[in-house]
């Protein structure tokens, strides 16, 4: 369970942390289709995929939005990778 939380968090937060000012300016990766591709994460969350929830998503994001040719391979494992890093321990 607190592993979904974290990821609800981190699902809050804007795309211009990921993806450069080109894709986040205009209509390539707007914040609609942000709020989107992170609803869909969190509503289809699985333990199975607790380690990388987001990265089909902002893979699928990356390649529709279109995000440049620096954005688009780096971004869903530079999120899922901050994700992680951000996790909170486990008890033990």
């Amino acid at each position: 369970m607190m592993l979904k939380l974290h990821a609800f968090e981190v699902s809050m937060k804007a795309p211009c942390e990921v993806f450069c000012y080109i894709c986040t300016s205009g209509s390539r990766v707007d914040n609609l289709k942000w709020g989107q591709a992170m609803r869909y994460s969190m509503q289809y969350w699985q333990v199975s995929c607790a380690g990388k929830p987001f990265h089909m998503r902002l893979t699928k994001l990356a390649r529709d939005g279109p995000a440049c040719s620096d954005c688009g391979p780096r971004a869903p494992e530079q999120f899922d990778q901050a994700y992680r890093d951000s996790a909170p321990d486990f008890p033990l």
